[in-house]
């Protein structure tokens, strides 16, 4: 979350930050595309949760990357 405050805040200036725990969608150790679907669906789901202007989703693949 830290790193989420402080891009957001060079960006807008002063940012208020919540961290909420959220369904990703997808598995548990996410491989390859399935990384970047449950950062988007985490952020999805954290607008909702709060009804926030933006939403930053964050997952950990257990992989290298590579695009499908």
């Amino acid at each position: 979350m830290e790193a989420a405050r402080r891009a957001l805040t060079k960006v807008y200036g002063e940012v208020e930050v919540r961290g909420f725990k959220v369904s990703s969608g997808v598995p548990r150790q996410p491989l390859d595309w399935q990384t970047v679907r449950g950062a988007v669906n985490r952020a999805l789901e954290a607008l909702k949760a709060w009804k926030a202007d933006l939403g930053v989703g964050v997952e950990q693949a257990s992989s290298g990357w590579r695009e499908p």
